[in-house]
């Protein structure tokens, strides 16, 4: 999808690394898009204002155009990567559900089974471990919450730092 229906399409092991990854990392997207909404579904809380309908409006708009310009998928990917980046700068700013829609709008033209991802769950250990680390990296305690990772890592898992606190998943 990174490359144009015309052009010659050159094969290596790294491109497709690289695909299988992008994918991986839409798809982990897609689930945590999922479990989120299900958190504000589940807790009748309502996330939405006016800029974040306009933001998915206008990548909505783009995808559209991306596609009628002769099937411009890489264009189109480009899109739907900029929104994810807008949502990771601010997640509060979005609707959940608007912006799961679109993702799933995006996967009729695509066929890449967003809605089929499934969430996978994560140890209660490893989320005890994971809050652990948190509360030693509160009190600048690097090297524990080092320690702590380490640990993360080799039961399979890997913890990102994000504005909301660390997210656990899977490798």
């Amino acid at each position: 999808l990174t490359a144009h229906y015309r052009t010659k399409l050159n094969f290596t092991w790294e491109s497709l690394r690289g695909a299988q990854q992008s994918l991986e990392r839409l798809y982990g997207f897609a689930s945590l898009l999922k479990a989120e909404v299900g958190k504000i579904k589940n807790s009748k809380i309502k996330r939405q204002n006016d800029n974040s309908k306009l933001k998915i409006e206008q990548a909505e708009n783009k995808f559209r155009n991306s596609i009628f310009d002769d099937l411009n998928t890489s264009k189109a990917l480009a899109t739907i990567w900029d929104l994810i980046k807008q949502y990771n700068k601010n997640p509060s700013a979005f609707d959940l559900k608007g912006l799961l829609k679109f993702l799933y709008g995006v996967d009729r033209v695509f066929g890449l089974r967003l809605k089929e991802v499934k969430r996978e769950e994560i140890p209660a250990a490893i989320l005890r471990l994971a809050e652990e680390r948190e509360e030693y990296r509160k009190q600048k305690d690097w090297e524990k919450a080092d320690e702590i990772r380490k640990k993360i890592v080799q039961a399979g898992y890997v913890v990102g730092d994000t504005a909301e606190g660390a997210r656990v998943k899977k490798i």
